[in-house]
């Protein structure tokens, strides 16, 4: 099973991803620059950016994870309250997630990759939690993952246990989903005003070419647009990092 904090691109994907950026920075060279010679070199950036491409997959990926989840936590707490034990209550998740998610959904294969190892390894449900928690790299499923073992190591209530944590991770993931709503919109804007300078730029080279000459035939233009490219980028990582937060 894969480990969540990292990711490698399909070949199809890869040769997407180059394609697609490679044409948005030949592009902004473009515009930027005037010039084909600056259009190639803004395309070697495609390499090093595909690092943030890829964290921003391992989010994705994790975010989607988290969501699911907590669809899970639901599941346990019902069976738990019922008297089922943890390797009945995965069995019952199991079925009760796939009626809601497709089956290559990353919590249903987690959830068959374990049900599978229990039986055909037999393999402890403890073993393949702890597996899970530390694979997902989820501080979430890692607190849970804790706490249901120490509560069973002490001989704790396990039915108490696992639904009074199962509530708090659930107010969390709440609250954090609600977070998520909240600061959507502020996001949207940012990309909204990031995408304005390129269009104004195109506009202009559309409506009145001789307009920008100045700024692509004289050195002080183009350090000038070199200066709005990178005040441009450092505003929408700015806006980026503002709208990220964590609880």
């Amino acid at each position: 099973m894969p480990c969540y904090d990292s990711y490698t691109l399909p070949l199809r994907e890869n040769i997407g991803y180059y394609l697609i950026s490679g044409f948005f920075l030949a592009v902004v060279g473009y515009l930027f620059y005037h010039s084909l010679l600056c259009s190639i070199l803004l395309m070697v950036l495609s390499h090093p950016g595909k690092k943030v491409y890829l964290a921003h997959k391992v989010e994705k990926r994790k975010t989607e994870l988290s969501h699911q989840f907590r669809d899970l936590l639901y599941s346990l707490s019902a069976s738990f309250a019922t008297g089922r034990q943890m390797k009945e209550a995965l069995e019952e998740a199991e079925e009760g997630l796939q009626l809601i998610y497709d089956r290559n959904t990353p919590i249903c294969l987690e959830l068959s990759h374990m049900i599978r190892r229990m039986k055909e390894s037999k393999e402890s449900e403890e073993e393949l939690l702890k597996d899970f928690a530390f694979r997902s790299g989820i501080a979430d499923i890692r607190n849970f993952v804790d706490l249901y073992i120490i509560g069973k190591k002490t001989g704790g209530n396990m039915v108490k246990v696992v639904i009074k944590t199962t509530n708090v991770l659930l107010d969390k993931i709440d609250i954090q989903l609600e977070i998520h709503k909240l600061t959507a919109q502020k996001k949207l804007e940012s990309y909204i005003i990031t995408t304005l300078p390129f269009l104004v730029i195109l506009f202009l080279k559309l409506t009145s070419p001789d307009y920008l000459n100045v700024l692509y035939e004289t050195l002080l233009g183009r350090v000038l647009m070199t200066m709005a490219l990178i005040i441009i980028l450092i505003a929408y990582l700015w806006s980026m990092k503002l709208t990220k937060i964590e609880i």
